[in-house]
This record gives C-alpha cells, structure tokens and sequence, in this order.
C-alpha cells in the first residue's frame, strides 16, 4: 500500500526525505496550491540525485476556491459579527471603506454564482451563515470564528464550476510536473468524465510536445457532483483520491461514511487512495484515538490502496510519526 506524505518547508525543519522513507512513506506530494518554484525544484533534484526510493506526485489545484492571495492582513472573525464577502476584482475598490472584508478568488461573474446560504473556511473550520448580498458583495453571520487568512481554502456547498476550461495557474504547474518527470498527477475539484478529459488531453499533448513520459493521473472526489460521476471519473484515470478537507464542508459530515462506502464498491478496479483526517489527533497534539484506527482498519479491510497525509507531515512536531503509525497500521491490518 501507498502512503502519500505532504512535504512543505516546515516538514524538512524537523524531519528528512530519507526519515519519511525509512518510516514507509513511498510517494512524495507536492501541493501546488502552495507552489514555491525554488522548493519544488530542490526537492525533486533532492531526491532524484540522492536516489531515493519515492514517487513524486503533484497535486493541481483545480477550481479550489480560496480567499484571494493579495488580500491586505489576516482577519479574526468573531462569533454572531457581520462580515463582508467579495470578488477579488471589487476588492481594492471596496477595502478603503470596510475594516474586514474577505476576498475570494473568484472573478465577478462567477462570485454572482453564488447562491449557498453558508461559506466555511479552512475545512470547514469556520462557518458563515449568508444573511444577505447585493451586487458588490456577500454578508455573512459568523457561527464559528477564527482567523481567516491570505489563500486559505473556502467551501461553498452546491457552487457550480466551471469545467470547460483550463486556468492559467493549473497549466504552468502541469508543465512543471510533466517537464520534471514527476510520476503522478492528481487533479483538484474533478466533478464530470468531460471534466477530466479535458485535463487529460492537455496532459497528453504536454508529455507529447516535451518528449517525456505520460504520467499516471489520480481523480480527486470533492463534491457531490463528483460523487455522482464516480464511476464514469474512475473509467479515464488511474486513481481515485477521496479527499476528505474538502469533501466535508462540500458535502457535510453525515454523508461521509455512506459516500466512501459508496466509492469503494464502484470502484474496485482503480487505485484508492483516501486523503486528510486521518491522525487528526496528532495534529492537535494528542495520541491518536480508537476512531481514527478503526477508520483506518476499515479502509484497508475494504481495498484502499493507500493513504495521503496533509497537515500530519506539515505542520505536526514529528512528520515521520505519522507515516510509522500508518505503516505500522496496515503491516498489521493488510
């Protein structure tokens, strides 16, 4: 089985490439919702020089919506206050008169998409009930507060994206991954076949033009459209990534264990791959719990082929903890 470890710059602060190997990760993901061009770069030459015995998987950022990356400083939301939404567009227009106003990465067409009566940010973490909108922006009640910053992650339930093309962002970062060699891609927010082919095709004609090898491509399940279209997704690509960060504020909690349980049967004759809150404890800094080792017993007894941790190998005090506890887990369980 596979275990997939996020690697950022804070991992190799307390941990080594060769520790996460030794301690049974396999595959390397590079988040390119956070690219850094100069890190990317030095760890693929890293492990490539160093011959050590990893893949590399890049992760595509998709139609990941986000609070806009220029926004000015970090916002504290508090509980039952009123906060402003808006378009990254409106936002330099708007912010010299609102103290907190919270841009999303959406262009003004898209933003007016919107019609959810909830926001949440960071995985759900946060939460905003919308209580009105108008032309420039949306108003949300505060449910559950926190700090909202710069390109953390937004989930916005039953949002309609736009699947016909490409953006910019995602093409650079597939040129990388293919002009690097990296073994596997795994593409954001697939929600349709047509979706995917479209990703596919430009992959195709990318490894074509550059003269390097076609990589393998991993579907990641967000929503519920993607649920919907599973079984069509799971034709025209070799791997499914159940990810969960997003899956829950997408879809809400409750659906969760009859949806994995729903793509594990359709999906049997593809690679599955089940991603984020897995050792949510050692995350918070506590041992992990009975829960998160059933879990895990469950997906390995049902064929999962592997396992991606995010927060456990970037932001945790011992990254390899986490890769041995789930190496140990399905050496037992397997």
């Amino acid at each position: 089985m596979d275990i997939i470890c996020t690697v950022a710059p804070n991992t190799l602060e307390k941990t080594t490439l060769n520790k996460l190997r030794n301690s049974g990760g396999n595959i390397i993901r590079l988040n390119f919702s956070h690219f850094s061009e100069d890190f990317f770069r030095e760890m693929v030459k890293k492990i490539r020089e160093e011959e050590i015995d990893v893949n590399i998987l890049g992760d595509i950022q998709g139609s990941k919506i986000r609070v806009w990356s220029e926004m000015q400083k970090p916002i504290r939301l508090l509980h039952k206050e009123l906060i402003k939404i808006c378009s990254y567009e409106k936002y330099n227009e708007l912010i010299s008169l609102e103290e907190k106003l919270i841009p999303l990465n959406l262009n003004i067409d898209n933003f007016k998409k919107i019609t959810s009566r909830e926001i949440t940010f960071q995985d759900g973490a946060i939460n905003l009930q919308i209580v009105n909108k108008n032309e420039d922006f949306l108003i949300g009640k505060v449910k559950r507060g926190g700090i909202v910053r710069a390109e953390k992650s937004c989930n916005i339930k039953g949002y309609i994206r736009e699947e016909k093309s490409i953006s910019t962002k995602d093409k650079r970062d597939i040129d990388f991954c293919i002009r690097a060699e990296l073994n596997i891609i795994a593409l954001s927010y697939i929600e349709s076949k047509e979706g995917l082919l479209n990703y596919k095709n430009y992959i195709f004609n990318k490894s074509k033009e550059m003269g390097k090898a076609f990589p393998k491509i991993y579907a990641k399940i967000e929503t519920f459209k993607g649920v919907e279209n599973i079984k069509s997704i799971s034709e025209e690509c070799d791997g499914i990534i159940i990810a969960r960060g997003d899956l829950v504020p997408e879809v809400g909690i409750n659906n969760i264990p009859i949806i994995q349980r729903m793509i594990f049967k359709r999906c049997k004759s593809r690679e599955l791959i089940v991603a984020t809150h897995l050792l949510d404890s050692l995350v918070k800094g506590k041992e992990i719990s009975p829960a998160e080792v059933d879990d895990i017993y469950w997906f390995i007894k049902n064929g999962a082929t592997g396992f991606l941790l995010a927060k456990e190998t970037t932001i945790t005090e011992d990254p390899s903890k986490a890769v041995n506890i789930v190496n140990r887990l399905i050496n037992k369980y397997s």
